[in-house]
Order: C-alpha cells, then sequence, then structure tokens
C-alpha cells in the first residue's frame, strides 16, 4: 500500500490494519516459539545420539516397529483371507445343497410326469383297444349278416 493511499484511510481502517498486523505477529510469534521447541528438540536428539552409532541403532528400533507392524498387518490380511474363505465354502457348500434338492425335486416332478403319462397312453391304448375289438365285433356282426343275406340271395336265385 502506498504512501498516498495509507494517508486516505480513516481511523477505524488504520485501526482495523493495525489489529490485522497483531494478530498476524501474534501467529509468526507463535510459529517461531514452535520452531525453535523443534530446533532444541532436534539438538537435543543430536546431542544425545552422541554418535552415528547410536543413530543408527535407534533407526534400527524404528525399522524394526515397522517391521513388527508390517508382519501384523500381514497377519490380519491372512486372518481375513481365511475367514473369507470359510465364508465362501460354507456358501458354496449351502448353494450345491440346495442345488441337489432342487435336482431331486426336478427328478421326482419328471417321475411323476412320467407316470402320469404311461398312465394316460395306457388308458389310451386301452380305450383304442376296447374300441377296435367292438368295431371287430361290429364288422364281424355285419359280415355274418352278410354272409345271411348274401347266402339268402343265393338261395333264391
Amino acid at each position: 500500500m502506498t504512501d498516498k493511499e495509507l494517508k486516505r484511510l480513516n481511523r477505524r481502517e488504520l485501526l482495523e490494519m493495525l489489529i490485522m498486523q497483531s494478530k498476524k505477529i501474534d501467529r509468526m510469534q507463535t510459529e517461531i516459539d514452535e520452531l525453535n521447541q523443534k530446533l532444541s528438540k532436534r539438538d537435543l536428539v543430536i546431542s544425545e545420539s552422541g554418535s552415528i552409532a547410536e543413530a543408527s541403532i535407534k533407526i534400527n528400533n524404528v525399522f524394526a516397529n515397522a517391521q513388527t507392524a508390517a508382519d501384523q498387518y500381514l497377519k490380519n490380511v491372512y486372518n481375513l483371507h481365511a475367514d473369507t474363505e470359510k465364508e465362501c465354502r460354507i456358501l458354496r457348500e449351502k448353494t450345491e445343497a440346495e442345488c441337489r434338492g432342487m435336482e431331486k425335486q426336478a427328478k421326482e416332478q419328471a417321475q411323476q410326469y412320467l407316470e402320469q403319462t404311461k398312465q394316460m397312453i395306457d388308458s389310451g391304448v386301452s380305450d383304442f383297444k376296447e374300441r377296435m375289438k367292438e368295431m371287430a365285433d361290429m364288422l364281424f356282426d355285419q359280415e355274418k349278416v352278410n354272409e345271411i343275406l348274401n347266402g339268402d340271395k343265393h338261395e333264391k336265385e
């Protein structure tokens, strides 16, 4: 902001700017304090380490903890996988049992339909035989009547 722009501002606007600047300074001071604390902690860690060997031992502990966490994670994944496989096996067995039941029911229905069809065919064949017998009887009787009639004709001649 230029001097000219600053001169045009009224008291209220100037006070607001001062308050904003004061808040910004407070935030920055807090941030500086935090950074100083982190720096002092780092200096403390470095002074505690004392040597590269001690630092590597501390790093190795971090890696060991990370390895332990990774191993635990893998164990959980394997357990979850085993649980999922068990659930899948149970569902598969249940589905197979249901399929066997449906297959058995379908076979029973097919057998019932087959029996009904056989009965209907046997009944139809029986009816057909009876009608054929009746027709044969009627034909036989008709032939006898014809013979008699034809025999009478021959006698009249």
